[in-house]
């Protein structure tokens, strides 16, 4: 889980690393700390939590309000502010928590668990194996794409190893999946919205921080896959 801390101020910055290292969250939490807006905004990767102070330089809702692109990759995000005034002026973007300085540990602690309760439900785990059998605990959030063949389901994840599930039906799997970003773009295939890159009238292309992967899109889910593609970026 990347967690992102974004303040001017080195000693909040310090404080709540510190909080987030005290909490019994078993997952390894990478912390990415960041001083100013434009540092946040060329941050590459997607942070699944961050702590935004609300001071910062400018009014950090007004310099997002006009950077919604930004949102999409910030995940939850907690607002830090001395004044409770903000906590009723962030309805232009989506705020999930709040923490007014100085902040108590046990108040960190709730809203910090909040954020992680409603990140492993998105992320999810399935348990699959391996060619050889091995059982594993795969994060739904590695998982690029399933398939289905001869009635068996396949799982690739995002280094194209395959993993196999006791699953028959592509249809129920991908009822079950739909709120964790799965679509179906083809008969017997499943993509995770995460790694789409760009949807035309003949292919999808999927994208992983190493490679490209084009897969062919049946005529009847090209619609529906935009459609599910958009809304998942606007979540």
């Amino acid at each position: 889980m990347i967690v992102g801390i974004c303040d001017d101020e080195q000693d909040c910055q310090f404080q709540i690393e510190n909080l987030i290292r005290q909490q019994p969250f078993t997952e390894n939490v990478e912390i990415i700390l960041f001083s100013t807006l434009q540092q946040l905004s060329q941050y590459k990767k997607k942070l699944d939590i961050l702590f935004l102070d609300i001071e910062l330089e400018e009014n950090s809702l007004a310099y997002l309000s006009n950077h919604k692109e930004l949102i999409t990759q910030l995940g939850d995000i907690v607002l830090i502010s001395a004044y409770s005034y903000y906590v009723t002026n962030s309805y232009r973007i989506p705020v999930s928590q709040y923490l007014l300085k100085p902040m108590l540990p046990d108040q960190f602690a709730h809203v910090f668990r909040d954020c992680c309760q409603r990140y492993q439900h998105l992320r999810g785990w399935q348990k699959l194996r391996d060619e050889y059998g091995a059982l594993w605990h795969i994060p739904l959030s590695q998982i690029i794409m399933i398939r289905s063949v001869r009635r068996q389901i396949l799982y690739y994840d995002i280094n194209l190893c395959i993993y196999n599930s006791t699953e028959t039906s592509l249809t129920a799997v991908a009822r079950k999946l739909n709120p964790y970003g799965f679509c179906q773009v083809a008969r017997n295939v499943l993509v995770h919205l995460d790694f789409v890159k760009e949807i035309t009238e003949k292919q999808i292309v999927l994208e992983t921080e190493e490679k490209e992967i084009m897969l062919p899109i049946g005529k009847k889910y090209i619609e529906t896959a935009k459609q599910q593609h958009f809304q998942y970026l606007l979540r």
